[in-house]
């Protein structure tokens, strides 16, 4: 298992999201199958793998832009959130991802960003967090 938190205080666009910190309050990373620099869980076995993305606050800047968090699995994305404000002030807002995936030994799992226009997310240790679980 491992729960990963952001660590840039500061409003980014940056893809894969960086979730850099592994120790701390609830962060922990058994195994060492987290890899911080990269930002990516390498499955150990195969297996059922349940895991959460947290973006606590995605800054729409403007009328009919979006934010959208994506699971990748070996770099394809798999899932996805989808955060969209309709009018010109700028808004703010959480987008969350929970899935189970069945997951080949050796294969990847990371988080991604897309938006369109302007739209960018807050990335500190209280506002994202990854973690993520082998089931069985």
């Amino acid at each position: 298992s491992f729960n990963a938190r952001g660590a840039n205080n500061n409003y980014i666009k940056t893809t894969p999201i960086p979730f850099p910190t592994v120790t701390g309050s609830g962060a922990h990373n058994v195994g060492g199958h987290y890899n911080n620099s990269n930002y990516t869980f390498t499955a150990p076995i195969a297996g059922r793998y349940f895991f959460h993305a947290h973006m606590g606050i995605i800054r729409i800047n403007g009328s009919n832009y979006a934010g959208y968090p994506y699971f990748q699995i070996n770099g394809s994305n798999a899932m996805y959130s989808y955060v969209q404000h309709p009018d010109s002030s700028a808004s703010y807002a959480t987008a969350n991802l929970t899935a189970i995936f069945s997951l080949a030994a050796n294969d990847t799992v990371r988080v991604t960003y897309g938006y369109s226009n302007d739209a960018d997310y807050y990335n500190g240790a209280n506002e994202s967090g990854f973690s993520g679980y082998l089931l069985g």
